[in-house]
């Protein structure tokens, strides 16, 4: 494993701790940096729904429901059958009824391949 697969993997691992933070306790500055950068430059799904559920909840970032919308689409297009179901459960908890059935066609879909 080279240095850059390395660096990618400590980048995912610290992402992944940042999500288990998520409604139960701050998200620091460093931190929301690292998940909008995990977002935007290389797109990783699991980092766009983070980045989305601080937006919706304005922790590390703030709250801006435009954003977090943009963001819990551009998962949900590429993300695995377990965000899937979270986008879903989102959806739900904001009213957004009529997303939530593309989310779980997709985990669905998802789960085929497993």
């Amino acid at each position: 494993m080279n240095q850059k697969e390395k660096d990618e993997m400590i980048d995912v691992l610290i992402l992944i701790s940042i999500e288990h933070k998520l409604g139960r306790a701050s998200i620091a500055p460093d931190e929301a940096d690292l998940v909008r950068r995990l977002a935007d430059k290389r797109r990783l799904p699991r980092a766009e729904y983070v980045l989305a559920h601080m937006y919706l909840n304005g922790n590390g970032v703030t709250a801006d429901k435009a954003l977090a919308m943009k963001y819990l689409a551009r998962s949900s297009r590429h993300g695995s059958y377990d965000l899937q179901i979270k986008i879903a459960h989102i959806y739900h908890v904001i009213g957004e009824y009529k997303k939530i059935k593309k989310c779980l066609e997709r985990a669905l879909e998802d789960c085929k391949y497993i």
